[in-house]
């Protein structure tokens, strides 16, 4: 299923520092004091040239969302508020798309326990937002939540059959992200076939690609 470029950029990076955690995070990493300070750092190294662009600060605010049971309540919420804010306000789109998927971490299957809420956010920066790489970006998001999916599938087959698209390719992005789900999102994609309810013309193609692939991508 066809993702943006730049979102599917976001989410492979996010995969390569996941994978090099236990070689560059030996136990806990070194967190600054305030949640403003990390993401300050976080910005910084994304405004470094690429040649001397460091993970450093990516690599422990992803630490800190995947171990946020570890950390003050309260730390852990300002941290996903500055996220909110940078996802609505950073200059650089990619910035702003990538603040998407850092929110979308700490509810993800990867974090020592899903969080509960992070659907609501996601759902207050689609709303707040009109970029369409952040509206795309959230969507994508709501591929990854291991917490809050009734929302996330309630939210995702609106969009699916939404007259018009609310970003360009948004039904076929919320496609994507219901195969993502798992069983419960097949069974979502099965419904929609079946009653024949998706109306743009590109997505409805791509539902019967997977509705003979048994609602897989492979």
């Amino acid at each position: 299923m066809k993702r943006c470029p730049v979102v599917a950029k976001i989410f492979a990076g996010l995969g390569g520092l996941l994978l090099a955690m236990p070689l560059a995070a030996q136990g806990r990493p070194q967190v600054p004091r305030t949640a403003d300070e990390l993401v300050s750092a976080v910005i910084r190294e994304s405004e470094m040239p690429a040649a001397t662009q460091s993970t450093t600060a990516h690599l422990t605010l992803t630490y800190v969302l995947l171990h946020h049971p570890d950390y003050p309540g309260s730390y852990i919420e300002d941290v996903l508020r500055r996220l909110e804010g940078l996802a609505l306000a950073a200059d650089a789109p990619e910035l702003r798309a990538s603040a998407v998927s850092y929110i979308a971490l700490a509810s993800s299957a990867r974090s020592v326990r899903p969080m509960g809420g992070v659907m609501a956010r996601l759902e207050r920066v689609y709303g707040q937002s009109r970029d369409p790489l952040v509206r795309s970006a959230v969507v994508g998001a709501m591929g990854v939540l291991a917490a809050d999916r009734p929302a996330a599938l309630a939210f995702l087959e609106r969009l699916a059959v939404a007259q018009n698209a609310e970003f360009p390719g948004s039904a076929e992005a919320a496609l994507g992200s219901l195969v993502a789900l798992g069983e419960e999102g097949r069974g979502v994609l099965k419904r929609l076939h079946d009653s024949n309810a998706v109306r743009d013309p590109e997505a409805r193609r791509k539902l019967l690609v997977l509705a003979s692939r048994r609602y897989h991508l492979q």
